[in-house]
């Protein structure tokens, strides 16, 4: 798989301009990473989507971690969506120092209740440290 990648990355000249191009490619296999090509191809999909954001120009193969964070994301994003329409959102701020001289105030925007599994990303009201602006 290297050699071919290495090959697409050759320059390549056309009408009198160079063009470079890069390749990344997702590899899934059978019969351990499905029973049919529809998801063997999800999954080479997901693998090929691994690959770009390792830095493009490079493969990977499909490993079932892949599916695990895929659905973990869309969870994500579906409950964000649901939050942002139902208004569930809030915003804390709280002091936090990066020097001895200097002073950053850091926002924290928390889905209050609608997400379980990051309420223990939120700031606790109840500490007085962080503060919901008015």
């Amino acid at each position: 798989m290297q050699r071919i990648i290495s090959k697409v990355a050759e320059p390549i000249e056309i009408d009198g301009q160079e063009l470079l191009v890069t390749a990344s490619a997702g590899i899934s296999l059978y019969p351990q990473d499905g029973p049919d090509v529809e998801t063997l191809l999800k999954n080479a999909d997901a693998a090929m989507y691994r690959a770009k954001e390792k830095g493009r120009n490079n493969f990977q193969f499909y490993t079932a971690e892949m599916n695990r964070q895929v659905n973990e994301r869309l969870r994500m994003e579906t409950s964000l969506r649901r939050a942002l329409d139902r208004n569930e959102f809030e915003l804390y701020t709280s002091r936090a120092s990066t020097s001895r001289t200097a002073r950053w105030w850091v926002a924290r925007r928390c889905c209050a209740g609608s997400i379980p599994t990051w309420a223990s990303r939120c700031p606790s009201v109840s500490s007085g440290s962080p503060r919901k602006p008015v």
